[in-house]
């Protein structure tokens, strides 16, 4: 009996790290920077005025390959989590704010060149894709919040380096849904807005 139990944890070890190994060389993963604009409008509506934040986040994600030809050209889904803050003060400079943003893009992709894979090693490359990115962030001077989901497009550009692929990468919207911002004080009230845009440039690193 445990003979046979210990062929048995063998052979499942050898299958999960046979599918470990696998997941790996699909997964493309990357990390950088991006600097993000998100754009809240409302013409229409009088006493609410239009709203643009911009905020510096911290960008980490992966592209998954579903498939590919020859490891230049691939087709994959690129999820991505992107965080960042920045504080504000009151109209008096007597009180200090932490806004915060959390952006969760995801985009159906396809790559040609650099990154196409973990294993293609040309100087350079391009990719494209369409998607969505769901787009929360709050503000703590005025207790207000947003969350809202916009469809996106992502372009990018790469060249390999000594330091590895580097990724110069630009997202935006390509409809603009409506939007509410909501108050979480006591005395405030929601926003309605008719027009979501966020878009974002930032450098991320492949390795």
């Amino acid at each position: 009996m445990k003979n046979i139990l210990a062929v048995l944890l063998c052979v499942a070890g050898l299958c999960l790290q046979q599918a470990q190994a696998q997941l790996s060389d699909k997964l493309v993963p990357h990390l950088g920077f991006m600097y993000e604009v998100i754009d809240l409008k409302q013409p229409q509506t009088p006493g609410v005025a239009n709203l643009s934040r911009f905020f510096y986040t911290f960008s980490v994600g992966t592209y998954y390959v579903f498939a590919h030809q020859n490891d230049v050209l691939s087709f994959g889904l690129d999820p991505s989590l992107n965080l960042g803050f920045n504080f504000e003060q009151n109209f008096q400079g007597t009180e200090t704010g932490i806004n915060l943003v959390v952006q969760a893009p995801i985009f159906l992709m396809g790559r040609l060149g650099a990154l196409a894979t973990k294993y293609n090693q040309q100087k350079f490359g391009i990719g494209a894709g369409i998607g969505g990115n769901y787009i929360f962030f709050s503000e703590g001077i005025r207790d207000r919040r947003f969350t809202g989901f916009a469809p996106s497009a992502v372009v990018e550009a790469t060249i390999l380096s000594r330091g590895g692929p580097l990724t110069v990468r630009g997202h935006f919207t390509i409809a603009n849904p409506s939007a509410t911002y909501q108050s979480t004080g006591s005395t405030g009230r929601d926003e309605e807005f008719n027009s979501l845009s966020a878009w974002g440039v930032g450098l991320i690193y492949g390795f």
